[in-house]
């Protein structure tokens, strides 16, 4: 059995949880929908100048027909990627062994769609990548064109972006003060 979608996401997120608490940050987990529900805690989940991008998930080719480091992943999730102009990565884990869990913010890499191409109509390669710790620095740069700025803590301000962007997971990440709240999509796609 090869992981899910939801499983590389859940262990993304445990696996942040540990890394980014021991670096110093605040970290905060939630289901996108459930933040804009009403009765939802009033939590400042963001700063002004927080960034915001959105993770897409494809799943490692099991195949050994298949090119060294490719993915699977739909025309429909690359068109979304490409449509989204910047605001959504692919998030492309090199793993599918479980117990690389509490790693697993080391075994995933983050492409830009102009850096991956297809094999197949149903395999996606990626030339460049960055790491996780290149897409905080990346997010915590005010020169950076990754993601989108937030003007201030709402979260009704993403509601509109959890709709459009068809994301797995969205990372908010506040570098002056430390913070980044992951939101899971309710259910991740392909």
């Amino acid at each position: 059995m090869l992981p899910s979608v939801r499983n590389h996401v859940e262990w993304l997120v445990c696996s942040l949880r540990f890394h980014l608490l021991r670096e110093g940050f605040a970290f905060l987990s939630f289901f996108a929908a459930q933040v804009s529900e009403a009765g939802f805690p009033h939590v400042d989940l963001t700063t002004p100048g927080s960034r915001a991008v959105g993770l897409r998930f494809a799943l490692p080719r099991a195949d050994s027909a298949s090119p060294a480091h490719s993915w699977c992943a739909s025309q429909l999730a690359r068109t979304a990627v490409r449509d989204a102009e910047g605001k959504l990565l692919w998030a492309l884990p090199l793993s599918v062994d479980p117990t690389d869990q509490q790693l697993m913010h080391q075994k995933v890499m983050f492409a830009r769609d102009g850096d991956t191409a297809w094999a197949a109509p149903d395999t996606l390669t990626a030339d460049d990548f960055l790491s996780f710790q290149e897409l905080m620095a990346e997010l915590g740069s005010p020169e950076t064109s990754l993601g989108w700025c937030l003007s201030g803590s709402s979260v009704a301000e993403l509601e509109n972006d959890f709709v459009t962007i068809p994301a797995s997971l969205f990372l908010l990440v506040s570098p002056t003060s430390r913070l980044v709240t992951a939101l899971s999509a309710k259910d991740p796609i392909d």
